[in-house]
């Protein structure tokens, strides 16, 4: 019975792990190859480091359908860029399957 239990331990762990690297690839590519969030902080920001919360809700496209700032970077100019970057890319690429369609995504800028 012990040896079972491992065993399913086992395959827990693998199938928990296998589900975090493709969320972690799917977000990497999201965000760095496709450029999605590519932008410049704008000049007249101070510098620092600023963190923005996206609430991203996609179809099953990738489409981005609706977008929220949960959490401001305390700058409105640089919000506001963060919303004109999710909006002019318009899609990500299609979600892993079972992740959902709602996602919270930190933006962490430095300037």
């Amino acid at each position: 019975a012990i040896a079972l239990a491992n065993s399913l331990l086992s395959y827990v762990i693998f199938f928990v792990f296998v589900l975090l690297t493709q969320l972690f690839i799917w977000l990497f590519t999201a965000i760095v190859y496709n450029g999605i969030f590519r932008w410049f902080i704008p000049v007249e920001s101070k510098p620092g480091t600023y963190r923005v919360t996206v609430r991203l809700d996609v179809d099953t496209a990738g489409n981005i359908k609706h977008y929220d700032i949960v959490s401001g970077s305390g700058d409105e100019r640089l919000d506001k860029y963060v919303r004109q970057g999710i909006k002019r890319a318009g899609s990500i690429p299609p979600p892993p399957a079972g992740l959902g369609s709602t996602m919270d995504v930190t933006l962490t800028l430095t300037r």
